[in-house]
């Protein structure tokens, strides 16, 4: 083989591992223009959930200044609540049946006029234990209107006020999980509250859960007071 010969045979190689070179890079940027997408893709349903979540906290907050401006007393002559609801010291309490996640249960409580449970005494509490919590048992216990779901350990209700030390009731498992009261954060992760069985024995039953576990609400909103038309 002749100088000339070996030199166009080592440039034809040459030219051969550059094409592969070309293919490599012409497929390795095929697979970045996908992954750009997908990035794109998922930050757009990423920013359309963070306007939904921004739109109902602007509808739960509207519906408690509407309550919060209701100053009117509601008894026993005055109360009105919707078919299916019932009433308790000026406010309106649905119970429910289905299970839905627990953001399906607030978007439902919102739809329904109201939003997930907010336990201000121990006298709510108690109420809510009689009513209900008291006779199910643990795939009966319903969702309330509690999260940490923004920053775990910080609970906070859905008019977005950090839950009362004073006013709190998290089963302290003192029968079978001593060491792990609730809120316990059980993997991988539990950061809405429910009320639980153990209400049958004790007002301190509230315990943490994942929050894309079905389950049944209680619902709350304030009732619309009007006195009866007077008889003549």
């Amino acid at each position: 083989m002749t100088s000339l010969q070996a030199e166009g045979a080592r440039f034809a190689q040459m030219k051969g591992n550059l094409t592969g070179k070309l293919r490599e890079l012409q497929d390795s940027y095929k697979r970045l223009q996908n992954e750009t997408h997908i990035i794109t893709v998922q930050e757009e349903m990423f920013s359309s959930g963070l306007r939904d979540c921004e739109a109902n906290l602007t509808r739960v907050k509207d519906l408690l200044a509407t309550i919060q401006g209701n100053q009117k007393e509601c008894n026993a002559d005055t109360k009105s609540c919707s078919p299916g609801w019932e009433f308790y010291n000026g406010s309106c309490y649905y119970f429910s049946k289905d299970e839905l996640t627990w953001e399906q249960s607030q978007h439902a409580c919102i739809y329904d006029g109201g939003h997930l449970v907010i336990v201000e005494s121990q006298q709510e509490q108690e109420f809510i234990i009689k009513r209900f919590v008291r006779s199910t048992d643990f795939g009966n216990s319903p969702w309330i209107g509690l999260t940490d779901k923004k920053q775990e350990g910080v609970w906070v209700w859905m008019d977005n006020t950090t839950l009362d030390d004073s006013i709190k009731f998290w089963d302290p498992n003192t029968e079978t999980y001593s060491n792990l009261p609730e809120p316990n954060d059980w993997a991988p992760g539990e950061d809405c509250a429910r009320m639980g069985q153990k209400c049958s024995s004790r007002i301190k039953c509230w315990f943490d859960f994942s929050c894309d576990q079905p389950c049944r609400r209680i619902c709350e909103s304030r009732a619309v007071c009007e006195r009866p038309a007077a008889t003549s």
